[in-house]
């Protein structure tokens, strides 16, 4: 198995951690510099007969740049051949987010937190000790108020455009990765998600929510700051 190269940082530590516990390998080769490599090697090689070695000289490191243009070149394999499809929520899954995994409010509740408050609630949800309100125009007042209406401690409140252009992976029990997949429209008043991807949409499905927007047209990669609620 030839792993990702981010050794760096905390969530590179944890990524190679993770990849060893779960493959369980015979052997461990590091290819890199002590100094580079010794907040993995040290932990690792305990745990799994390990071996350091330095990387060849006739490797070229590349760019910011030139890696950059390589993840376009991939994205534009990886979608080659792309449909947009619709995902319902009532039969698709999301993994790595907490939208749309809650305890849909009922029609009763929904009307008497927009008779409260005054706001236009497309959906809203239970998670953990809170809400997720679907609404363009609710004012803090308005969250006060719900907060004390449903005995939580948090409302947060979206609109369903913070999905737009997310990467996501799609899964299945049949295949563990069908493909990627870009976000291009969510109506939340049907609950459906529309998705560009060359991998059949199915009812068993799972899309799994990544930590980067991508322009479908220039395959250039937008970072967004991971949330509580994505």
């Amino acid at each position: 198995v030839d792993t990702a190269g981010w050794v760096r940082e905390w969530g590179g530590r944890e990524l190679k951690l993770a990849e060893a516990l779960v493959l369980q390998p015979d052997y461990l080769i590091f290819v890199g510099s002590e100094e580079e490599l010794s907040q993995v090697y040290k932990p690792l090689s305990a745990l799994f007969p390990s071996l350091r070695i330095d990387s060849p000289r006739v490797i070229r490191q590349r760019s910011r740049e030139d890696r950059r243009e390589y993840r376009r070149y991939l994205y534009k394999r990886w979608l080659a051949n792309s449909v947009e499809q619709a995902a319902p929520r009532d039969k698709l899954r999301l993994l790595y987010t907490l939208l749309s995994n809650g305890i849909p409010l009922s029609a009763e509740e929904v009307r008497k937190a927009e008779s409260l408050t005054g706001a236009r609630i497309r959906f809203a949800e239970r998670v953990e000790d809170g809400l997720i309100v679907y609404a363009e125009d609710l004012p803090q007042r308005g969250v006060e108020l719900m907060k004390a209406l449903f005995s939580v401690g948090e409302v947060r409140v979206v609109t369903g455009a913070e999905l737009l252009y997310s990467v996501v992976a799609i899964s299945s029990r049949e295949k563990l990765l069908e493909g990627i997949g870009v976000i291009t429209s969510f109506d939340v008043g049907k609950r459906e998600l529309r998705v560009l991807t060359p991998a059949q949409l199915r009812e068993n499905s799972v899309l799994m929510l990544g930590s980067y927007k991508l322009n479908p047209v220039t395959m250039e990669e937008i970072l967004i700051e991971k949330s509580q609620i994505f």
